[in-house]
């Protein structure tokens, strides 16, 4: 079920990573099941959507910039601003231009992470309920320590979620 406004307008690879998501998800009834998934796939883009368990239904969610489109906005915006290149070990104190430029961009990312999986939780599932995340994209390890302190938990990483939701979708 797509519980969104407009269905035609979502993008298929939100739509097959969070069915991958949800193949990840044991069939058995177990007391510490989720009671909702988020799903973040850290790339260009960054997507944090809800799906609900039961019933199974995919509640939207947010887009943002990646941390290599926020890097590349950033130099192209600012007259003396350089290009610079992001990795995801930096500290939060930059020394110099380029350090400063690249910690508010890593940093950010991941406080931005942090927040939309609190709140996309929260609004999704209520304040207390308990909700897995799964994690996916060539950006996955600028998003991790964000997922996991939103969520208060590490997120399972599946690489390859969108190919897997894909194949799910082919199943008779």
């Amino acid at each position: 079920e797509l519980r969104i406004d407009h269905p035609e307008t979502c993008g298929r690879d939100r739509l097959y990573a969070a069915l991958g998501a949800v193949e990840g998800v044991p069939e058995a009834d177990d007391p510490d099941d989720p009671d909702g998934l988020v799903v973040i796939d850290a790339g260009t883009a960054v997507t944090v959507d809800a799906v609900s368990l039961t019933p199974l239904a995919f509640l939207g969610g947010a887009i943002a910039p990646g941390p290599g489109t926020l890097a590349a906005s950033l130099s192209r915006a600012g007259a003396r601003l350089p290009e610079f290149a992001v990795r995801p070990d930096v500290n939060a104190l930059g020394r110099s231009t380029e350090e400063a430029l690249r910690a508010g961009v890593v940093v950010g990312f991941r406080g931005a992470v942090r927040d939309l999986c609190t709140t996309i939780a929260a609004e999704a599932f209520g304040p207390t309920a308990s909700v897995a995340g799964v994690l996916t994209g060539g950006a996955r390890e600028f998003a991790r320590a964000g997922v996991t302190a939103g969520l208060k938990g590490a997120p399972r990483e599946e690489p390859l979620l969108v190919h897997i939701g894909l194949a799910a979708a082919l199943k008779p």
